[in-house]
């Protein structure tokens, strides 16, 4: 079905009480697999028509095998010890023997083992129980379950990275890590090697590990606490691991791009598989090259953590939390797909809307779509390149109606959906976005388009503003205009590509 496109200027002005965001009608997006019994976390591709996509509950691990239409194929089950908790302390991650790999712990009363599930194309599985090997573990408040890594290499062998509960302590008022230790497992899953660092300074949540450049080792990166100069706080250091787990390279305050800190709070690191760079999603809080309260941008370093290019990715409509952990993927063809909270409002909604960048590896916007329904609330969980083109993105949602009742959802966002204007509506998404909304005295419009301008009319129809977009986001002073109800346009090649309405308070 296509959306209804409201294109004309009277149309709008006559919907200026009740028009959508764009002035148009949102439909939902194509769904290749929704239910409200399990959480689909991750997915990966067995070829380029089916996945296997990995789903939790309070219950049980499930593993689905589904075509990319959402034809189910298969699914096997790893239910959960009587009265245990259960916590993924790591990705779905991919072993170059075609199966696929899953860590998790598991916890009854006070004792925690350590296991792993290897699982086949054609849903065999094999649980390893690693018992206490593990130990030093479990926090007493659960923190831990979020700051714990791991990464294949090339050759089929892994790393784990956790910080042990006798290495944190108490400074200042904060719980800090003092060190981090890492596991190796060889391609048969047995453990085989392990570093503990143990003199190190840094925040709780925030480490990170990564395939090494050549795939045989590992890259540990971690916020230190560091002095430079007339700087003076917490930094982004990088190592460089062999297969042995030595320190080959160090690099300190990593994330330093235009001044020391620009993503002060990155929520992930990935490293790209198809040319060892390593790209970084977070928050930015910064004056340049405007005035930006806590944004997300995205940022790339070379193999060494030299860092190259960045840009902004989405800049929030209202406060919200940032960007995914699982919020970056790739192509073979080394583009990024970035995957980013929109209209996210942590005292009144627990979820909202997305926004979904495509860019090429050197960062250079290709597209960029954002999607917002009037009835349907969606929390962004995680992005998977898709091999036929455009990506998966995976969902927890409810009904604004009825926000009891939750559910969890795959949507795909084709190729055409990014490349396309028309596409891109009759799937549900906007091209480009006004904000704040309602507002004061600024108007912003973001777009990804380029060649375009956009025009802004008041309620008799006369054009008020007209201006070239240069930039993904274009500042437009509103000081001297009246109060009330005004739209906007965004035009490509003599084209409407977005309509909107904006008030003015």
């Amino acid at each position: 079905m296509k959306a209804t496109r409201v294109t004309t200027l009277l149309a709008l002005l006559l919907m200026a009480g009740g028009v959508t965001m764009q002035g148009q009608e949102y439909y939902d997006l194509e769904e290749v697999f929704v239910t409200d019994e399990a959480t689909p976390v991750y997915a990966q591709y067995i070829n380029t028509e089916e996945m296997i996509v990995f789903t939790t509950n309070t219950e049980k691990f499930q593993f689905v095998k589904m075509r990319e239409n959402g034809e189910i194929l298969g699914t096997v089950d790893y239910p959960f010890a009587p009265e245990s908790e259960t916590y993924l302390v790591s990705r779905f991650m991919r072993l170059p023997n075609h199966k696929y790999l899953q860590f998790f712990y598991e916890t009854v009363e006070d004792s925690t083992t350590f296991h792993a599930i290897e699982i086949d194309e054609d849903l065999q599985m094999t649980v390893k129980d690693y018992g206490d090997k593990m130990g030093d573990f479990m926090l007493e408040d659960g923190w831990q379950t979020y700051i714990t890594r791991a990464v294949v290499c090339k050759d089929g062998t892994s790393f784990l990275a956790y910080a042990p509960d006798s290495l944190y302590k108490h400074s200042n008022g904060n719980q800090v890590m003092t060190g981090v230790r890492i596991m190796k497992f060889d391609s048969k899953g047995e453990l085989v090697g392990e570093r503990v660092f143990d003199d190190l300074i840094h925040c709780v949540f925030n480490h990170w590990l990564e395939p090494a450049p050549d795939s045989l080792g590992c890259r540990l990166i971690v916020q230190e606490l560091n002095d430079y100069g007339s700087y003076y706080g917490i930094y982004v250091n990088g190592y460089l691991l062999d297969s042995e787990l030595n320190t080959v390279l160090k690099r300190e305050n990593i994330s330093s791009f235009i001044y020391p800190g620009m993503i002060e709070d990155p929520d992930s690191y990935h490293a790209n598989p198809y040319n060892g760079k390593i790209y970084v999603v977070g928050s930015v809080n910064t004056p340049y090259p405007q005035p930006i309260d806590d944004e997300i941008g995205i940022a790339v370093m070379d193999e060494n953590f030299v860092e190259e290019n960045y840009t902004w990715g989405m800049h929030r409509l209202v406060d919200s939390q940032g960007a995914q952990q699982n919020a970056i993927d790739f192509t073979e063809s080394g583009d990024v797909y970035m995957l980013a909270h929109m209209d996210f409002r942590a005292s009144i909604d627990i979820c909202n809307n997305f926004y979904l960048a495509w860019l090429d590896e050197d960062l250079n916007k290709k597209g960029e779509i954002y999607y917002h329904n009037e009835t349907r609330a969606l929390y962004p969980v995680s992005v998977h390149a898709s091999p036929n083109g455009g990506c998966l993105v995976i969902c927890i949602g409810f009904n604004r109606e009825d926000p009891s009742v939750w559910e969890h959802t795959i949507f795909k966002v084709s190729q055409g959906i990014l490349d396309d204007i028309e596409e891109a509506h009759d799937a549900g998404f906007a091209v480009a976005v006004a904000y704040p909304n309602p507002g004061h005295n600024t108007l912003n419009i973001r777009t990804g388009l380029q060649n375009a301008r956009v025009e802004i009319y008041d309620l008799t129809g006369k054009l008020v503003c007209k201006k070239e977009i240069t930039e993904n986001v274009t500042l437009i002073n509103a000081e001297s205009w009246p109060s009330g109800a005004y739209v906007w346009k965004v035009i490509v090649e003599g084209k409407e590509a977005e309509v909107g309405k904006w008030i003015k308070e």
